[in-house]
Formats: C-alpha cells, structure tokens, sequence
C-alpha cells in the first residue's frame, strides 16, 4: 500500500458546524478515545450513541490537546484512567472532584464538548425533529380578540 493509499484510507469526513472537513483518525497520542468516550457519556447521556460521535471525537480531543498545558493533559489523563476503572456508578462522584479540583479545564473540558456535540448534523437534526415534534405553545402577549379587530377594521391596509 504506498503512502497516499495508506493515509487516504485513514482519513474520513467530518462534519463541523454543518461543514465537511477532513480528519485524520487514530494520531492522537495525549487521551485514549474509548476512556474519553466514557467522560463524554456522563457529561452528556447519549453522547456516544450518535452516528456521528466517531467524527467528532477526534477533532474534539485534537482540538482539546493544542489549547491545554502538559499539567492539564496529565490532570485528564487522570480523571480518564479513574474513570475506565471505575463502575458506573461511582464516576459521577469522579468527575465532580475533578471538576472542584479543576474548575477552569473543566468548564473548557466540557464546554468544548458541548460545541463540538451539538454542531454536529446528526445532534442538529435530533434538536430540530424534537423542537417540532413538541406542542406549540401560545404566546402570552397574544390576544385573538386584538387580531379579529384588525382583520376587521382592515388596519394596516394600504388605503389610496
């Protein structure tokens, strides 16, 4: 297999803010993706379930690791390694102590994930099937009554 074949074999589309983009899959040397997989299910039920969760997984952690210290990487690894050895009960325990510990990396922690998750297509089309499928609620300030009277009246016509 030469060169090109091998790297275009690893490559894929990803889809950022609705944009397809190509990303190189498996370079990421500082946070395993099945450990990081298992913080991203606590931070967001369902996070991984998504068809489109393996293509962004890796731009997220790419991502992640350019913006971040060595000490931080270190801190992550941590919290990963606790939490692939912990049972599933115990991890939200975890993360909240590294969260105390660390407020700063985990509010960049988790608000990345949070932009990354939800830009995807996939975790748009389920927003939107959601926002839809939900009972339309009336506004507050609206009165039918107002609206008959202008029907009516014909007010905001134009008059010649």
């Amino acid at each position: 297999m030469t060169t090109t074949s091998a790297l275009k074999s690893r490559m894929k589309i990803l889809y950022q803010n609705g944009k397809p983009m190509t990303g190189i899959h498996n370079q990421i040397t500082d946070f395993n993706t099945s450990d990081i997989a298992i913080l991203h299910a606590e931070l967001i039920p369902g996070c991984t379930n998504t068809d489109s969760y393996t293509a962004m997984s890796p731009s997220y952690l790419n991502e992640l690791a350019t913006k971040i210290s060595d000490a931080e990487k270190d801190a992550i690894s941590a919290l990963l390694e606790a939490l692939s050895s912990a049972a599933s009960g115990s991890r939200p325990a975890l993360i909240a102590a590294f969260e105390a510990d660390h407020p700063a990396l985990f509010k960049r922690l988790y608000g990345d994930l949070i932009t990354f998750f939800y830009s995807t297509e996939e975790a748009q089309k389920r927003i939107h099937a959601l926002a839809n499928a939900a009972p339309r609620e009336a506004s507050a300030n609206f009165d039918p009554a107002l609206l008959d009277a202008v029907i009516a009246n014909q007010s905001g016509k134009r008059r010649l």
